[in-house]
């Protein structure tokens, strides 16, 4: 018998991938452009959906990726506009060199927030192979855990 499998997206988003990220994807964990809120849902086609995450910056720090906490909102209520596009919840990586239980910390705060505004999208997505525990312990609900399960990459893409 075969195995249905749910494929996750995760990382960084190119405008230029969200036709193929949108061809295999039942769930893209990184969105924080809302440029690519619309083209996203065009890409998903009739008749099919796709879970978002909305990816949240801890530490505003430029090119790291995520939304400022305080434009959360205005991206749900844009996701929503889109029958294509189920959204989740809240997805966010631990700053470089921080302590990641004080930066989960945040996170429980920021995502506790949301989830008053947007209960139906409760989901949280935090946590690596380096800070899973921290995460869970935080409310994460999704980890990504890729290197502990497959090892580290010996060529970074």
């Amino acid at each position: 018998s075969q195995v249905e499998g749910r494929w996750h997206f995760q990382g960084q988003i190119q405008s230029n991938k969200l036709a193929s990220i949108a061809s295999w994807a039942d769930v893209v964990h990184s969105l924080d452009d809302m440029s690519h809120v619309p083209r996203l849902a065009r890409a998903v086609g009739e008749g099919k959906k796709i879970g978002v995450f909305i990816q949240v910056s801890l530490d505003n720090s430029v090119g790291r990726g995520g939304l400022a906490p305080e434009s959360l909102a205005e991206m749900a209520q844009l996701i929503l506009t889109f029958p294509a596009l189920l959204l989740q919840g809240l997805m966010a990586v631990a700053p470089l060199g921080e302590n990641p239980d004080a930066a989960f910390s945040r996170l429980a705060v920021i995502h506790s927030v949301f989830s008053q505004q947007f209960p139906f999208a409760s989901a949280l997505s935090a946590g690596m192979s380096q800070d899973f525990e921290s995460a869970i312990s935080h409310g994460a609900t999704h980890v990504r855990i890729g290197s502990s399960i497959l090892g580290s990459r010996s060529n970074p893409l």
